[in-house]
């Protein structure tokens, strides 16, 4: 299971609030962080707590493994391993993504996620805890968005009800026993600018789900898509059941009601582990991969063959896409079948990384889907993505703006010249209409102490130094200054990312075989700042340690 990846957009015209997952850049970067891997073999699934960005004002060749990821130092106290988390890319993007839910449970009681909810702000490498009421459970395999007005709202996933089971190991077998966890009955939401709570009930005729997937449109209407819920009929050994894919929940996130969509046209195969992304120029979400499982863990779980989607949110319409690689040839173009993976959308390129492929394979790799075209590109050019919606609409006020000052400019020294040829006679003021003014320099007078010089200063700004730590936020009053200033520099949205190794862009064959439960491991959305993340030579100079492979936190691998 690869690490959640987000995408960190932070413009340098304007912030953008889904920057994350489309749009576009300065300085930007995919950051990655944790993740899992599971094996067929109880007890030998890790969970990882690394931290690592791509820097996307680099070029590179896509379907190759990259040797780009940068690894990010890590808090002594604040990040620990964790599986099944989703993030979103705050709306002013200065400030970072947060990190919300996972787990880190392998099944020996011991690993307790401590940090249930955090934020990562990359100005100054620093995470920054953000403690939920006692009475919020930490569930895993959960999604997240941030709608338009800062609020970050947490659904769905599986709530552990023990910490001696592993969430990789015990969770996942296809008969998994629902007594090791159950669903939320709640939403949560968290407003990025006050840092409080919010708690909705779930309506009872809708069932909650794990392992989906869910995406926000620019009209903030949450669409939860697929993945699995858990079976309350007694009569039935399997305790999971799948959603069925024509039944889309609905969740407007400003008016805080819920509706479930019936969709038209050709329905996607049933399926959890997959990704859900929104084009805005489009109007549609793109779905992308998945797995149905059809027997036990290390048999039986088959990547979707039907791997790509649109949904048009104005018709309620799914519509195949063809974007198949060329089977079993490994030099080809394409993601392939795929599950457990990351998608980021950044302009109108799809960016898909990790994940388990149709051999049972970890990928290390990333491709590109051209959204505009549904064509796989071969590399990524920096040179390309310079110039972005955001970046266009500030030069074009650029220009304006040098337009009218230019055009005053000329006016001004035609007015002046106009009056210079006057007779002094007709401009002249007498002495009386001076000392009536409270401030006038008479450019006409002998007297020197009249005449000004050269101009001085005013102000010199002086360098300050800021002395960064982690700390916490209590989040039930949040009116320190810090959490003052985070709450005014906030961002916005996010994807997977997994191991630097692999040789088809994917690594060897494994024994392992995925959960049945995606898990999501962080990425957050390109960052637009023209400075480095931070100034610490681990960033700068790290050498990058030897690739991990593994995918998307969505169980076992």
């Amino acid at each position: 299971m690869s690490p959640f990846c987000l995408l960190l957009l932070i413009w340098i015209v304007w912030a953008d609030a889904t920057g994350v997952k489309e749009r576009n850049r300065a300085d930007t970067k995919i950051y990655c962080y944790g993740g899992g891997r599971s094996s067929a073999v109880a007890g030998s699934s890790v969970i990882y707590g690394d931290h690592f960005y791509l820097d996307l004002t680099s070029s590179f060749t896509a379907n190759q493994p990259l040797t780009q990821w940068v690894v990010l130092p890590l808090s002594a106290t604040q990040t620990e391993p964790r599986w099944g988390q989703s993030s979103s890319t705050f709306i002013n993007t200065e400030m970072g993504y947060l990190m919300a839910m996972g787990s880190s449970n392998t099944g020996d009681g011991k690993n307790v996620l401590k940090n249930s909810t955090i934020v990562y702000s990359p100005s100054n490498q620093t995470w920054t805890t953000l403690r939920p009421p006692v009475s919020i459970p930490t569930s895993f395999a959960l999604s997240t968005v941030i709608d338009k007005n800062g609020l970050v709202w947490m659904y769905g996933g599986l709530i552990p009800l023990d910490n001696q089971t592993s969430v990789l190991d015990g969770f996942y077998d296809d008969k998994s026993n629902s007594s090791n966890v159950t669903l939320p009955t709640q939403l949560y939401g968290i407003n990025t600018k006050t840092w409080e709570w919010t708690t909705l009930s779930y309506p009872a005729q809708y069932q909650v789900r794990a392992d989906h997937a869910a995406a926000i449109t620019d009209d903030n209407q949450m669409y939860i898509v697929g993945g699995m819920t858990l079976n309350t009929d007694p009569s039935i050994s399997l305790s999971r059941v799948y959603a069925r894919m024509e039944q889309v929940l609905v969740f407007d996130t400003v008016q805080q009601n819920w509706q479930q969509i019936t969709t038209n046209g050709p329905t996607p195969n049933q399926r959890r582990a997959f990704t859900l992304t929104y084009l805005p120029l489009r109007h549609q979400f793109v779905l992308y991969g998945g797995i149905f499982d059809t027997g036990n863990r290390a048999t039986g779980r088959v990547p979707i063959l039907d791997v790509c989607y649109t949904l048009d949110v104005r018709t309620s319409t799914w519509a195949p896409i063809d974007v198949q690689s060329q089977e079993n040839n490994p030099t080809k173009l394409g993601s392939g079948q795929l599950y457990g993976h990351n998608s980021i959308l950044f302009q109108t390129d799809l960016f898909i990384m990790f994940g388990v492929d149709e051999h049972n394979d970890y990928r290390g790799d990333v491709n590109i889907l051209d959204t505009l075209t549904w064509q796989w590109k071969p590399t990524h050019e920096a040179a390309a993505s310079i110039w972005t919606i955001p970046m266009i609409i500030g030069l074009v006020l650029g220009i304006l703006l040098a337009i009218v000052l230019v055009a005053g400019s000329i006016y001004y020294l035609r007015y002046r010249h106009r009056n210079d040829t006057l007779s002094p006679l007709t401009h002249k003021r007498s002495s009386k209409q001076l000392r009536h003014q409270s401030f006038v320099i008479d450019t006409t007078a002998d007297d020197p102490r009249l005449q000004m010089g050269l101009d001085n200063p005013i102000y010199q700004a002086s360098s300050t130094t800021h002395n960064n730590s982690d700390e916490e936020v209590a989040t039930h009053r949040p009116h320190s200054p810090q959490q003052q200033t985070m709450s005014e520099t906030l961002l916005g949205s996010l994807a997977l990312a997994a191991g630097l190794t692999a040789s088809r862009p994917m690594s060897n064959h494994h024994y392992t075989s995925e959960s049945s439960f995606t898990s999501f491991s962080a990425t957050t959305k390109p960052d637009q700042q023209h400075t480095e993340l931070g100034s610490s030579p681990t960033t700068t100079a790290h050498t990058p340690s030897p690739p991990l492979p593994r995918t998307k936190p969505d169980g076992d691998s």
